[in-house]
């Protein structure tokens, strides 16, 4: 499939940040696309949302993990957040953010592609990841902001929605993720 706009049961023409820029910089105090509207470039795909930083008020961060807060789709409502306690599930992780978003702002979140995502090198159990490889699957942390690991052979706790494709950079704490079971 090209590269553009992809949606479903709207006629709004959204407007997506230019060259330079992409998607992920968007930081729109009003709607420019539908929400939940899906948008392909560059091998990435995104997704259009509102952003809430949560009862916690938690600070939006490029490359902060995001889950879903609300997801209505029949109601047009696709809301999510940084704050994990204000999640809807623990399994139920949104995408990734490029950008520092203001809260109740709109902006394209990454879905589907290889994104730098945040990542915390410890288990749901505490058990330190004995090294963040090639192919170390990413699943939800109950840490705001970050992608669980889990090493390639072992068994995650939650839905994979990631794997690393080159080995993870401890000290920046990211990792190159391709992210998937997110562009539903």
């Amino acid at each position: 499939m090209a590269d553009g706009l992809f949606t479903f049961g709207s006629d709004q023409t959204p407007q997506v940040p230019g060259q330079g820029t992409g998607p992920g910089a968007a930081n729109d105090a009003t709607a420019k696309a539908p929400l939940g509207a899906l948008y392909r470039e560059g091998g990435r795909v995104w997704r259009y949302v509102q952003f809430d930083n949560g009862t916690h008020n938690v600070a939006a961060a490029d490359g902060a993990v995001v889950h879903w807060k609300t997801l209505a789709p029949a109601s047009g409502s696709f809301v999510v957040t940084t704050d994990f306690g204000d999640a809807i599930g623990k399994n139920l992780v949104a995408g990734v953010l490029h950008a520092v978003v203001t809260d109740q702002y709109y902006t394209w979140i990454q879905v589907g592609g290889i994104s730098t995502a945040l990542l915390i090198f410890t288990t749901l159990t505490g058990d330190p990841v004995a090294a963040a490889t090639v192919g170390c699957q990413c699943y939800y942390s109950s840490t705001d902001t970050k992608f669980n690991l889990i090493e390639p052979t072992g068994q995650p706790t939650g839905v994979v929605y990631g794997v690393l494709v080159a080995a993870a950079n401890y000290t920046a704490g990211t990792g190159s993720v391709l992210l998937q079971n997110l562009d539903w």
